[in-house]
């Protein structure tokens, strides 16, 4: 009766009110409406986009998954989408629903401006509001880059890459090395109980191709991530099943495949990966096989080379009979050569928009992958007036490489809650195999190491938004993990094929195990604005234990040793919008790292030296500060500068010892001194790096960085070990509608040989007598898209044909490198 006595007109409006009301109760009854955010290239999820209304009454950010839940804003009302390198969006509710809740955002090339988001799996953040240095390297930089495995990767974030042979990469973050490093890896930590010292190679068992995308946080992390964090952390993130969000009875299925050809190492590289996904399940299977030849160097050697870069004579074994012959082609490192398989496997569940679980299983194997740098090195006697090289070793190999990783990750969104509104639970299993197998040249029997490490791991987060504005949020977590560490030792006799069980192993022969349990609290805030606060507290603590069996070559006065140690360590920070193009942060902080079997339970004698274990050990710790300054000159030119300084105290060194009031133990035939790890060392590190960026037009970019490091051991009054000479990388891109092209070029500064840390992992006999020259090379990398399904990618590496080594490797770099990979989607 009411409608009969309107007009038309009037009878419409108010239809169109009541509808309206109908469907914006209806989202708002559901928590939102889930809208899934989408790159129009390529259909992946777009994380952390920025979504708001045009009074920004509303705003929200996507989750990992790309959905944004919108609610309480009219159907007929503007949103607005923004997110890093791609065209900003105004839309409607009204539109996204009649487009099946999906949201289809433009590559438009390149920006700079403060808007940039990071994610992580701890918290998601605007750039622009993280105080720390964090680079992020997404699949597009990946596929450009062609990277052969992820330590080269890591490179184009800004972090310098040790390598002793072709098949590793030890990355270096401002002078800190190895297990002062944090791998991560899908929320789970990779670091374990025999992750040592010097130089690690285990970066290389993550399959780049399946990757996402890498955050490398610059600096201590250990409130949020914990042990190991002292210098950074380096987390990958896998790539994550798609659900089919199109029409109900249809099964998302699209794939991607290449392969790749380079020169250098005549790699030779496939990999596929499908993904299949219904409305509440998906599946993404990968598959990844590399195969690499001996490396080939560049050939044109700086004035003060030695020798050894040159691979003039190679061990092989002939009629039974170990036999040096010189190389035909020195600059080819014979040795180098190994091949690489990497599986991964995830399948995905969620039944509703606010609970999903993610199956996660990998599986990385190897061949056995030769240790260059003890190969190439040989002598030359002069026996009955001729000369005849010798070389200690005629076989060091690292065995078959394998790491099983297996997680379960639960994810909970609940806006409602007291306690939390975005939760993660992983629950992970890992198996790392690591083998040394050793043959001394010219004789028969074999020396086999094997380290079998099991990892059990629980890790919660939670983040909960204290009030309505957002701009107050606590995360919060737990960590807990179990390693068990079982080694092993026997002798091959390479001919009889006999085999001997040796008593002398690597770690504790009656196996270590060792527990974690750790919780945190991480406080955020954001004033007007302007002004974003950070503070945190951790606790850790650490049990360790191992038993000792007796062997036939010495007894050590107990069977059992344990250690508990126990850490509290913060961290606050202040990111500062000081006007419109000014950015200030500041950072203080606290990390450590706890001492693992490979410190505390080693007994090896070597060199008339015998190490034992300590039961006193405790944490190395770190101060550290740091502060950053970046300002916009405008929309097209950014400049940033860090300078930081860590005081490292409690240090382990290896120092003179003694055991039961005994400064020296009998072992077969003669005395050895007894050494151990203590905690006795000091030192700092101190360095500062610059960015530019600079893009005068959407379609061109040119960046710009440099980093400049600089330690000293303060208790030994000497150069620090690990600390990187200074370093840097500009180039410049051009980005047009089906391709990019990108100019590139490395550089490095001299490390004089007496800034070397002695005795150390330095590695200054594979460096000149002045130490590792400088050296600069040049790439061209450009990618062109044949049409929808094929692109090509080709590369040009070294283009000058250098010879030169990074500082403290062992094995010389790729000469002129051209790369050919051809892509596909299915």
């Amino acid at each position: 009766m009411i409608i009969k006595r309107l007009s038309k007109v009037k009878a419409f409006k108010l239809l169109f009110i009541l509808l309206l009301a109908f469907f914006t109760n209806d989202v708002v009854a559901q928590g939102g409406l889930p809208v899934k955010i989408l790159s129009k290239e390529n259909r992946e999820p777009l994380i952390s986009v920025l979504v708001y209304n045009k009074d920004k009454s509303f705003s929200i950010v996507s989750d990992v998954d790309g959905i944004a839940r919108i609610r309480a804003v009219a159907l007929d009302e503007p949103l607005y989408f923004e997110y890093i390198g791609f065209e900003n969006l105004v839309t409607t509710l009204q539109d996204i629903r009649a487009n099946g809740n999906i949201v289809l955002m433009e590559n438009r090339g390149f920006d700079i401006t403060q808007v940039e988001i990071v994610g992580s799996s701890k918290a998601v953040e605007r750039r622009g509001d993280i105080a720390h240095q964090v680079e992020v390297i997404n699949t597009k930089e990946i596929s450009l880059l062609n990277p052969q495995n992820s330590a080269d990767l890591l490179s184009a974030g800004g972090v310098y890459i040790q390598k002793s042979q072709m098949g590793g990469g030890s990355p270096i973050i401002r002078g800190f090395e190895a297990n002062k490093l944090l791998i991560v890896i899908d929320g789970v930590r990779l670091n374990n109980a025999i992750y040592r010292n010097g130089h690690l190679q285990n970066v290389i068992t993550i399959d780049n191709a399946i990757l996402d995308r890498t955050e490398i946080v610059q600096g201590p992390a250990s409130v949020i991530y914990g042990s190991d964090a002292l210098g950074g952390v380096m987390h990958f993130f896998t790539k994550e099943p798609k659900l089919n969000l199109g029409p109900r009875d249809e099964v998302l299925s699209e794939g991607n495949a290449y392969v790749r050809y380079s020169s250098a190492n005549k790699e030779k590289a496939v990999h596929a990966d499908l993904n299949l996904g219904g409305r509440k399940v998906a599946s993404l299977t990968s598959f990844t096989y590399t195969d690499f030849d001996d490396l080939k160097a560049g050939s044109k050697f700086p004035e003060l080379a030695p020798e050894q870069w040159r691979r003039n004579y190679y061990a092989t074994r002939l009629n039974g009979q170990d036999t040096l012959l010189r190389n035909d082609n020195p600059l080819v490192q014979i040795g180098t050569g190994y091949s690489q398989v990497d599986l991964l496997q995830k399948i995905r569940f969620q039944p509703s928009n606010n609970l999903g679980f993610t199956l996660n299983v990998q599986y990385s194997t190897t061949s056995n992958v030769p240790r260059y740098d003890q190969l190439y090195q040989y002598d030359l006697e002069v026996q009955d007036g001729d000369t005849i090289p010798s070389t200690r070793f005629a076989q060091w190999d690292y065995g078959p490489q394998n790491r099983l990783f297996a997680s379960l990750r639960t994810r909970i969104l609940n806006e409602d809650s007291k306690l939390f509104n975005d939760g993660s639970i992983i629950l992970s299993y890992q198996r790392v195999d690591e083998d040394r197998i050793t043959r001394r040249f010219g004789k028969d029997w074999q020396e086999n190491q094997n380290e079998d490490v099991y990892v059990i791991g629980l890790n919660t987060d939670f983040l909960k938004i204290i009030n309505a504005d957002k701009n107050q949020k606590i995360l919060y977590g737990t960590e807990f993990t179990y390693n068990r560490v079982n080694s092993t030792a026997f002798d091959f006799n390479i001919v009889t094929r006999e085999r001997e069980e040796r008593s002398i192993t690597r770690y504790p022969n009656g196996g270590s195990d060792m527990t974690t349990l750790a919780a945190y609290v991480n406080y955020r805030q954001k004033f007007l604005n302007k002004l974003s606060f950070m503070a945190g507290l951790r606790y850790s603590y650490i049990d360790l234990s191992s038993r000792f069996y007796s062997t036939d070559v010495f007894q050590l006065p107990f069977d059992t040793l344990g250690l508990k140690s126990s850490q509290l360590t913060y961290s606050t920070s202040l990111a500062w919008n000081i006007k419109d193009d000014l950015y200030l942060d500041a950072v203080v902080s606290t990390a450590f790292r706890s001492p693992n079997v490979d410190d505390f339970g080693k007994v090896r004698a070597k060199d008339g030296f015998v190490t034992v274990p300590n039961d006193s050990l405790s944490s190395e710790q770190s101060l550290n500060g740091e502060v950053s300054l970046s300002n916009l000159f405008s929309d097209k030119l950014r400049l940033s500068g860090t300078y930081y300084y860590t005081y490292l105290f409690d240090a382990i060194v290896r120092d003179n010892y003694t055991l039961n009031g005994m400064d020296s133990l009998y072992i077969q035939g003669e005395w050895n001194r007894v050494q151990a790890n203590v905690n006795a060392g000091s030192a700092y590190i101190t360095g500062v790096s610059a960015n530019m960026e600079y893009t005068p037009t959407k379609y061109i970019s040119l960046k710009s960085s440099i980093n400049l490091v600089k330690g000293w051991n303060i208790t030994a009054a000497e150069p620090l070990a690990h600390i990187p000479p200074l370093y840097g990388q500009t180039s410049i891109a051009y980005i047009g509608k089906n391709f990019e092209l990108r100019a590139l070029a490395r550089y490095n500064g001299w490390k004089r040989i007496e800034d070397y840390a002695p005795d150390s992992s330095d590695n200054d006999d594979d460096a000149t007598v002045e130490g590792a020259p400088a050296w600069s090379i040049f790439n061209i990398y450009g990618s062109y898209d044949l049409n929808e399904k094929f692109s090509i990618n080709v590369g040009v590496e070294n283009i000058m044909d250098l010879h030169y080594r990074p500082f403290s490797s062992g094995v010389s770099a790729p000469g002129r490198n051209f790369i050919v990979t051809l892509r596909g989607k299915f």
